[in-house]
């Protein structure tokens, strides 16, 4: 059985890719930024499979390359590390369950794009879930935990400080510039690498004599996941949404004791001189206890006089909702307000905001609406979404929300255009 899931494998070496190539079936070979990408099946699941050549932005390019043309919906990283536990020996196998940078300082990830909350990359937990099966059929030894990442080949200097300071099983030039650049795609990635120097045994001549046999066991315990994938299928890997409308009864705190509404602000529009221009204005938008219990009321009012809440759950928790006023304004317009749309933070990039609206759209068409109103946060981020989903500023304000949202944008949208 084949699955339409499509894996990218990232090495960072010919070395390390070569295993990987006499089980490619189908194969064909084509080039991308002066890299050669090999696409083909691997135990019967659709692959496209590269080196990127070693150093942080090497991985990154090779990376996206996979997602934006060869169109991976998970990043396998598989290849060799340096040991930087005591209790790692020449041979043992990492597999990575968080990442980061040891020469990157922390604040350039939190204070700047992506806005993180630290500085550590996560691998999916279904890959690592899918991992410890594999690992269960398989005689090599496997650890699971940090691994740091810089543009240093580590043997001994700095070795101290940098274990001393993240904990790491293992180091390595490309891992967390992977993991970085699927965590910006929303995309999710696991890495594999087998030891080839420790503390004990260090120095680039080790790296060279062991590399070829490690090569080995990082692809024999690469194809055992692919097994693990292949027979669990593809939709291990895809959250499990469920949508649904709301009832009064239901919203209440309890509902949204696991939503994250943190939104990270760079940037923003405002209007001058009768134009829109981006602006800078940095800061992070959240909820306080009053500001939910204003929601709860909100949302329980607008099922109350005839409106609609339609909301998303991934394995019975909210995680994200759209909410449509029942009273029709603005004359010829005929508006309708799409009150409220928000997306958990940590489900963002998921396609729920698009599944919601175009619910939305749906139910102010079948109300007698010819347009949604939306009064609209005016993050640079926000605006692409609503432009996405075909708003345009609104043909006529609403007073109400300008005066109550001065920095809103007033957008609306035609609730009877093809939908995307």
């Amino acid at each position: 059985m084949k699955y339409n899931l499509k894996v990218g494998i990232v090495c960072a070496s010919d070395d390390e890719l070569a295993p990987f190539l006499p089980h490619v079936e189908n194969g064909t070979a084509t080039k991308k930024a002066m890299l050669t990408v090999y696409e083909g099946e691997i135990n019967g699941i659709q692959a496209a499979i590269m080196f990127s050549g070693v150093c942080k932005v090497n991985a990154a390019i090779a990376t996206q390359i996979l997602i934006d043309t060869y169109h991976a919906d998970v990043i396998i990283n598989a290849g060799t590390a340096g040991g930087m536990n005591e209790q790692l020996k020449i041979f043992d196998t990492v597999i990575t369950t968080e990442a980061c940078y040891h020469d990157v300082s922390e604040d350039v990830l939190t204070e700047f794009h992506p806005w993180m909350k630290n500085s550590w990359f996560s691998a999916d937990s279904k890959l690592l879930d899918l991992s410890h099966k594999a690992m269960d059929k398989t005689s090599h030894t496997v650890f699971w935990g940090r691994t740091v990442t810089g543009e240093a080949f580590i043997s001994d200097e700095g070795r101290e400080r940098i274990y001393d300071t993240f904990k790491p099983l293992s180091v390595d030039m490309e891992t967390a510039a992977i993991a970085h650049t699927c965590y910006v795609n929303n995309i999710p990635f696991i890495a594999i690498r087998t030891i080839t120097d420790t503390a004990e045994h260090s120095g680039s001549e080790n790296f060279e004599m062991n590399c070829e046999k490690a090569s080995e066991i990082e692809k024999d315990i690469t194809l055992a996941l692919l097994s693990e994938i292949k027979q669990y299928g593809c939709n291990l890997l895809k959250p499990e949404l469920q949508y649904r409308t709301l009832l009064e009864q239901e919203i209440d705190r309890k509902l949204f004791q696991n939503f994250i509404r943190r939104q990270v602000v760079g940037r923003c529009l405002r209007r001058e001189n009768g134009c829109w221009k981006e602006k800078d204005d940095p800061f992070i938008d959240d909820w306080s206890e009053d500001d939910y219990q204003t929601l709860i009321g909100c949302l329980k009012n607008t099922v109350k006089t005839g409106g609609y809440v339609y909301a998303a759950f991934c394995n019975g928790v909210l995680k994200g909702f759209v909410s449509v006023e029942s009273e029709l304004f603005g004359g010829i317009n005929r508006y309708l307000d799409l009150s409220s749309i928000h997306i958990s933070e940590d489900m963002r990039r998921c396609g729920i905001g698009k599944t919601l609206f175009l619910a939305a759209k749906k139910w102010a068409r079948e109300k007698g609406a010819k347009k949604l109103y939306i009064s609209s946060h005016s993050a640079i981020e926000t605006q692409a979404f609503y432009r996405a989903m075909g708003c345009v500023e609104a043909k006529e304000y609403n007073a109400a929300h300008v005066e109550a949202e001065p920095y809103d944008c007033q957008l609306e949208c035609a609730v009877d255009e093809i939908e995307r």
